[in-house]
């Protein structure tokens, strides 16, 4: 089975009302959500009022429906299914839990508007083993990907694409949008803009990950299919690499988010002394704020150093080391949050050859999650 198209989309901004037509898709969303994720144990975390209730007030067909939730939830990446008596949020989309990934939070209500619980299903994401016609702006790019992971995706979402092969840190990556989905194939749009992206012709370390649209669905090799017909995004739920217990939540409002800690420049290879980098590989593109650290190790026995963000065709000035050059062992900076291009865009400029290394720490999305 092979989807190659989607019903209308009519959400636009987390926490805000839409209204909706009974023939779309989504029939209902929240107005308002009032509640606090809470007590991280492992793979659990708990829901938990704000005030005297878990508050949710959804518009469906125009009309508002004001929903009270007197208990605590606690979400569990070790159990399946919801659990309306002992108010328990497991997996629902019958793909089996993996370490280090991001697990989305949702609340339901069933066909006849009445509360059906909260459940969680895994943010698209899947390794890849083989690319085709992956060069910049390409229609027909598609990915293979193990099966039962291709009904993961949601057709219209915006996805980046990325491997370890090529020129580290970056190496080869590029964004695109998903156009159709079968039960091992992908099949992409690649962007084409001269401010990042690159050709992708190797599978080695390949990864795929979504960034909006997303959905509750219940994933099979062949299909994938809403788990109810009401529902609304709550949050999402990052995961130790290791352990894969919780070590993040948040809300779907939430506009920071922690970024993977990872080098947006070349720590081990001498680089010259003007350097644009972005952290597109790693966080959305339309993320406008970002907390970076920089660390230098000189090669001469000193260094200055300035930090640059790119806003439109602007340089701004943000950060910059003391003056007199840097001497030592190593230097390490801190940004603190600075605006950043729609590119998520940095400039590392320094005035002789060094290593260095620079990471994103926190990054913002103004208005949270992009659904």
């Amino acid at each position: 089975m092979r989807i190659t198209n989607i019903a209308p989309r009519p959400i636009t901004e987390s926490g805000k009302a839409i209204s909706t037509k009974t023939r779309t898709l989504n029939k209902g969303f929240p107005r308002h959500l009032e509640f606090i994720f809470d007590s991280i144990v492992a793979k659990t975390v708990l829901i938990k009022p704000r005030n005297t209730a878990i508050r949710l007030t959804w518009e469906i067909s125009d009309e508002a429906l004001h929903q009270r939730i007197a208990n605590n939830w606690t979400c569990n990446l070790a159990a399946t299914g919801i659990n309306l008596s002992t108010f328990e949020a497991g997996l629902i989309d019958g793909m089996a839990f993996q370490n280090g990934r991001q697990y989305l939070v949702w609340a339901f209500l069933d066909d006849n508007f009445q509360w059906a619980g909260i459940g969680i299903t895994r943010k698209p994401f899947s390794t890849f083993s083989a690319v085709a016609n992956g060069s910049l702006g390409s229609t027909t790019c598609t990915l293979t990907v193990p099966t039962g992971f291709g009904f993961h995706f949601v057709i219209g979402s915006r996805v980046v694409i990325r491997n370890t092969s090529g020129t580290g840190p970056l190496f080869q990556y590029n964004w695109g949008t998903v156009t159709a989905i079968a039960d091992t194939t992908l099949t992409l749009t690649l962007d084409n803009n001269a401010n990042y992206g690159t050709l992708i012709n190797s599978a080695t370390g390949g990864e795929v990950k979504q960034w909006n649209t997303f959905r509750p669905y219940i994933v099979t090799t062949s299909s994938q299919t809403l788990y109810k017909p009401y529902y609304t995004l709550l949050g999402e739920l990052y995961t130790d690499s290791t352990t894969g217990n919780i070590h993040n939540a948040y809300k779907v409002t939430d506009e920071y988010r922690s970024a993977m800690r990872r080098p947006a420049t070349d720590q081990t290879t001498a680089v010259a002394a003007a350097i644009s980098f972005t952290f597109s590989r790693d966080i959305p593109l339309w993320a406008d704020k970002i907390n970076a650290q920089g660390y230098i190790d000189p090669n001469s026995p000193a260094v200055n150093v300035s930090v640059y963000a790119r806003k439109g065709a602007d340089q701004l000035l943000f950060l910059t080391s003391p003056n007199p050059a840097f001497s030592g062992a190593g230097l390490i900076m801190n940004t603190g949050y600075v605006d950043l291009d729609p590119y998520a865009s940095l400039f590392w400029v320094k005035n002789n050859t060094t290593r260095g290394a620079v990471y994103a720490l926190d990054y913002r999305v103004q208005g949270g999650m992009r659904l």
